[in-house]
């Protein structure tokens, strides 16, 4: 705005604005305060994460390593042998039954 037109309003539109834009200028800076605090709070709450992240990994590959803790071994119990058949022949009954019809449909054509 220039001067002409703010002599021109009332002395308490004036003051008003003037306010309003204090106001708004203390709430960038107290906002951009807040953003600079948090920033600095999760960069730290991120390194302590990262470190505790080392430490497990570091305790699982020790606790891996350890000659106290014998290997798992990996068997095949009756039940999922059991299973993987099961999936196995399905399978080949699904794709005997696929063959079958496609088998049926080029050889019987419909003719219209």
């Amino acid at each position: 705005m220039n001067a002409a037109a703010v002599s021109a309003m009332k002395p308490s539109l004036v003051s008003a604005r003037r306010q309003r834009h204090a106001t708004v200028a203390r709430a960038q800076t107290t906002h951009q305060q807040q953003a600079r605090r948090t920033t600095d709070g999760a960069t730290s709450a991120n390194k302590n994460v990262e470190k505790l992240a080392l430490g497990l990994m570091a305790g699982a590959g020790a606790a891996a390593a350890s000659p106290i803790m014998p290997a798992a071994e990996a068997t095949i119990t009756p039940s999922l042998s059991n299973l993987l058949y099961s999936v196995v022949y399905g399978g080949l009954v699904l794709a005997a039954i696929a063959g079958a019809i496609t088998g049926v449909s080029k050889f019987d054509r419909i003719r219209r």
